[in-house]
C-alpha cells in the first residue's frame, strides 16, 4: 500500500542524523518489485537506497484515471527519488489486452508525465522483440507503445531511456508461458514437447548477467533506446536438443510439430552492445542447461512432496 510504502521509507531514514543526511541521500524507485530481474538489481547493489511497490500500489495508481496518485505518492516521500525503474510488466499473451494495456503502457505514461515536473529519470523495461515491426502480439505492441513514449518524454526534456532485453534465464522457475518454461514442464510430466522447426535465433541472458549491464546503462544512460544484446543467438532447435539430451530425455522432444510463429528471426540480428564490453556474459546453451536442471529440481514431483 501506498501509505506503508512512505511509512517504510520514514523508517529508514529517522535516525538521529537523519536531519543531516535527508540531503544526500539518493533513492531509487522501483515498480514491480516482485520481478526477478528487480529484485536482483536490488540485491545487487546493496549500498543503495530503495523504494520498492508492488502489485497492490500499481493497482491504486491505475485505479485513479488522471494519474494524482502516482504524484501524489511522490511528493509524499521524505527523499524524492533519483531514478524510477518501471520493471512491472504483463508478459503472458493470455492476459487480456486492458490488463496489459493498462500496466504496460498506461503505467509507465503516468510516470514520464509525472517526471516532467519531478524531474526523476525513468528506465522503461522491453523486449528486443518489440524492434521486429508491427506485431499481433498484445505485449509486443505494448512494449513498442513505451518505447514511442520514452522519445517523447525525451523530447520534452525527460530523462528517459528504455531498455530492450532478449530472453533472461536463471534464478527462478521459468513462467509457464515462455520457451523455457514449456521445456521445464514437458521434463517434469514426462510428456511430449511440440516445437516448431527450430530455426528461429535467440539471444539467452543469465539474470546476473544483465543485472551488471543494467547497472552500467543506468550508470552512463547512453541513449534513449538501448537494446542488450551479447551477439551470442542460438537456433530454439539447438538449445531444445541440448536441453532434452542433457537429461537422456530426447524421446520427448518433437521438433516441426507444429508451425512457426511470423515475424520470427532466422538471422543474426544485433551486435554486442558497445556500452557493455565489459560484462562477461555466460555461454548461453552451457548456461540455460545447468538452469534448467536447478529449475528441474525445484519443480520436480519429489521435491515438491518433501517440501510438503
Amino acid at each position: 500500500m501506498l501509505n506503508n510504502i512512505a511509512s517504510l521509507v520514514s523508517d529508514r531514514l529517522e535516525t538521529p542524523s537523519a536531519e543531516r543526511l535527508i540531503g544526500s541521500i539518493v533513492v531509487q524507485l522501483i515498480i514491480g518489485g516482485s520481478s526477478r530481474i528487480a529484485q536482483r538489481f536490488v540485491a545487487a547493489n546493496p549500498h543503495e537506497q530503495f523504494i520498492v511497490a508492488g502489485r497492490q500500489d500499481i493497482e491504486l495508481w491505475l485505479a485513479d484515471t488522471d494519474g494524482s496518485a502516482f504524484e501524489r505518492f511522490v511528493d509524499s516521500l521524505p527523499v524524492a527519488p533519483k531514478n524510477v525503474h518501471l520493471f512491472a510488466a504483463v508478459t503472458d499473451p493470455r492476459s487480456s489486452t486492458d490488463v496489459v494495456t493498462a500496466v504496460n503502457v498506461t503505467l509507465p505514461g503516468t510516470v514520464l508525465d509525472v517526471a516532467k515536473s519531478s524531474g526523476f529519470a525513468v528506465t522503461t523495461y522491453g523486449t528486443a522483440l518489440e524492434s521486429l515491426g508491427p506485431s499481433t502480439n498484445p505485449y509486443l505492441e505494448s512494449k513498442r507503445a513505451v518505447a514511442e513514449l520514452v522519445d517523447d518524454a525525451a523530447d520534452s526534456g525527460v530523462d528517459a531511456m528504455h531498455v530492450r532485453f532478449h530472453t533472461v534465464y536463471g534464478a527462478a522457475i521459468p513462467q509457464p508461458h515462455m520457451f523455457l518454461g514449456q521445456i521445464l514442464d514437458a521434463l517434469v510430466a514426462e510428456k511430449s514437447f511440440d516445437m516448431s522447426s527450430g530455426e528461429q535465433l535467440r539471444e539467452y541472458h543469465h539474470v546476473d548477467d544483465l543485472v551488471e549491464a543494467l547497472n552500467i546503462l543506468s550508470a552512463t544512460r547512453p541513449s534513449r533506446w538501448v537494446t542488450i544484446s551479447h551477439g551470442m543467438p542460438v537456433q530454439l532447435r539447438v538449445l531444445a536438443e541440448s536441453i532434452f539430451s542433457s537429461f537422456d530425455r530426447t524421446d520427448l522432444l518433437n521438433i516441426g510439430a507444429i508451425a512457426s510463429a511470423p515475424n520470427e528471426v532466422f538471422q543474426a540480428r544485433e551486435i554486442p552492445t558497445v556500452e557493455l564490453a565489459g560484462v562477461s556474459f555466460r555461454e548461453p546453451i552451457t548456461g540455460v542447461v545447468d538452469y534448467m536442471h536447478q529449475a528441474f529440481a525445484m519443480k520436480s514431483p519429489e521435491n515438491e512432496r518433501n517440501e510438503k
